[in-house]
């Protein structure tokens, strides 16, 4: 992910590659004698330099520059420093809350003033932001909204950088189709401007992405040309990654000779530049090639001293540590191979609790930032109705005045007042459809956020966590497979008023599957289709989106969670005919405890309350059945299963939802 960053932050510094000392030295001298708003644009134009050498002095200089000119009337200058702003608290300290308020600054201002080009580089920030926050949707939605703008006003250069960075989340999301579309379509823009520090970068970026599907000549073929544009830009740090990544393709390749022959190119640049943070990954690829070329004494030397340039990247501590362990078989020194094997074990395992804590804290940051996002929705959404209600209110006060003047001018004021009637009541409706918009998304969201809860969450995540310490790697692997997956799916279908039940079942597979590891190997679940429905054609059976997944959480929660012994959950699929309407039919059955049993225990953990999940979903229904009149006669029926002794043996849900057939 720390590469994705600073990908990231391309579309902020690219143009900046080559400011020079003297031009900071520059600016600071006019800085001394200048004042206000003049004061403000040369710091303004400081700080984005000065990130390339101290991101501290630029989150200072930018503070200074909005100090000067926050009491002014210059709305230009008041969104450049905003917008700068948003640039530097996305791709600089990374804070999204910050460049949300800044970017909704620059935004109005840059709105107001009509400065297009300004509210395409927010835009673009604003999926960095995004981007760093691993929340790609929105990510992608921001970048392609500045694409629009940046094409509109046909600017090459920063259509360049909302290109290439929409091809970097692409390829994060191993959609590499997409990926390399809009980095070639940057490549080839940036070639005709002829805009070298953006060519180095995407030529680097296109070489790691053929790497990824395999194509090594087209991977070494750009890296070369990241070679010839770094010497170009006499850009050392550029020629030492650019030759150490040619270095590690050649190796792949097993063509040793010439990869040896680019790790020496990059040594020699690390030794002459004397960049120390740099040495680590160069030694570790050097040890590799050295090894395969049978060197293995000179190898073991190499991975010690890389080993000694690492201090927290555990990652590459760990590779060090596997690749000591095959040095020392080779070396036929078994007790040196199970001392790495153990320090590689080690390592694995404290990456695994880092990759669960990791995941957890992005999953919390993505519920907090779509809460504090819906409310301000909200506040926006009340607003307007407040401005309905006051127009209402105006035009009843307006309708009690008329009064007279219909009494005395009843034939003329009949056509005043049929208009009056007619805008009055449109205003009305506007007011209920408002209303009921509004309430249709707060209920959306209870019922989005009963299943992306953070108890969902991390009891998800525990039972994974569970795996990995007892080194179950491939299971954990497979369930956080899955996490992801459901997450992605469940935020993508919540904003849709209708999905297809071929997409909907994996989710629901997913669910059942996490749900299901807190009940151990005694659970165990089952789908049925019945023989009127052709899996085949599960794509035109469309459902509105979680709908179903809460009465599953309750069959876990209620039912299954308190069962001794075998657990076991059916869900069948059925077409039926009610009242000559055709439904898509779902039984949920459990053998769960019973919702009396449920209760029972529920009650004596002072738990007496209705389920949240089932609230917000009943709230839910009620609004799908106000939206159609197909929606109307959507139908869930519950029923207690009973032993022959009257005792609960399980629920079954029934769920009726109609089709358009």
């Amino acid at each position: 992910m720390k590469k994705l960053i600073c990908l990231l932050v391309f579309s902020f510094i690219t143009s900046l590659v080559l400011a020079q000392d003297k031009e900071i030295d520059s600016l600071n001298q006019l800085i001394k004698s200048a004042k206000g708003e003049e004061k403000a644009k040369l710091l303004g134009k400081l700080a984005p330099i000065q990130y390339l050498y101290s991101t501290k002095d630029a989150v200072q200089t930018a503070y200074m520059a909005w100090e000067l000119i926050k009491d002014s009337d210059n709305k230009k200058l008041k969104a450049n420093i905003a917008a700068l702003q948003t640039g530097i608290q996305a791709s600089v300290l990374h804070q999204h809350d910050s460049c949300v308020f800044w970017a909704r600054k620059a935004i109005a201002w840059q709105t107001e003033i009509q400065d297009s080009l300004g509210l395409s580089k927010t835009l673009n920030n604003i999926g960095n932001s995004y981007g760093s926050l691993e929340q790609y949707d929105s990510a992608i939605f921001y970048y392609l909204e500045s694409i629009k703008i940046d094409e509109k006003l046909n600017n090459p250069r920063d259509l360049v950088h909302s290109y290439g960075n929409l091809g970097m989340i692409y390829g994060t999301l191993k959609q590499l189709d997409l990926s390399l579309k809009y980095q070639n379509k940057a490549y080839e823009l940036a070639k005709e401007g002829s805009f070298q520090g953006e060519l180095l970068q995407l030529s680097v970026n296109l070489g790691h992405s053929y790497h990824l599907i395999g194509e090594s000549d087209s991977s070494i073929y750009y890296m070369k040309k990241a070679v010839l544009l770094s010497e170009k830009l006499n850009s050392q740090i550029g020629l030492y990654r650019t030759q150490t990544n040619l270095a590690e393709y050649y190796y792949l390749r097993n063509e040793n000779n010439q990869a040896l022959e680019y790790i020496n190119r990059a040594m020699g640049i690390l030794e002459k530049e004397k960049l120390p943070n740099y040495s680590g990954h160069a030694l570790y690829i050097n040890a590799l090639i050295l090894k395969e070329k049978n060197q293995y004494q000179e190898a073991k030397e190499k991975v010690y001293q890389s080993l000694s340039f690492m201090k927290d990247n555990s990652k590459e501590i760990k590779e060090n540590y596997s690749l000591l362990a095959n040095i020392y078989a080779y070396l036929n020194k078994p007790d040196s191979v199970n001392v790495y094997l153990k320090k590689h074990q080690k390592i694995t395992e404290l990456l695994n609790q880092q990759d669960i804590s990791k995941a957890i804290a992005t999953l919390q940051t993505k519920y907090e930032t779509e809460k504090k996002e819906q409310q301000i929705k909200d506040l926006e959404q009340q607003k307007t109705i407040d401005e309905l209600k006051s127009k209402t209110e105006i035009s009843s006060l307006q309708a009690q005045r008329s009064i007279l003047g219909l009494v005395l001018l009843a034939p003329i004021s009949l056509l005043i007042g049929g208009g009056w009637y007619v805008n009055r009541r449109r205003l009305y409706l506007k007011l209920e459809a408002e209303q009921k918009e509004r309430a249709k998304q707060l209920s959306e969201l209870k019922a989005l956020r009963s299943q992306m809860n953070p108890h969902f969450i991390f009891n998800a995540l525990n039972s994974i966590q569970d795996f990995i310490l007892l080194s179950e790697k491939e299971n954990a692997q497979h369930y956080l497979g899955k996490f992801a997956t459901l997450m992605r799916g469940f935020l993508d279908s919540s904003s849709k008023e209708k999905i297809s039940l071929e997409k909907e079942l994996p989710l629901l597979k997913s669910y059942i599957e996490l749900e299901g590891l807190r009940l151990g190997e005694e659970f165990s679940y089952e789908i049925i289709f019945d023989n009127k429905i052709d899996e085949e054609q599960l794509e035109e059976i469309e459902i509105p989106p979680l709908l179903i997944q809460p009465y599953l959480e309750n069959a876990f929660k209620h039912g299954l969670l308190h069962k001794m012994g075998e657990k076991k959950l059916l869900l069948e699929f059925d077409k039926v005919e009610k009242q000559n309407e055709n439904f898509l039919q779902l039984k949920i059955t459990d053998n769960g405890i019973g919702r009396q049993k449920s209760a029972e225990i529920n009650a004596r953990k002072a738990k007496t309350h209705q389920s949240f999940a089932t609230q917000a979903t009943e709230e839910r229904l009620e609004l799908l059945k106000n939206q159609s009149t197909t929606n109307k006669n959507i139908e869930v029926e519950i029923n207690d299963l009973k032993d022959n002794q009257g005792n609960g043996k399980g629920t079954e849900i029934v769920i009726l939802i109609p089709t358009n057939e």
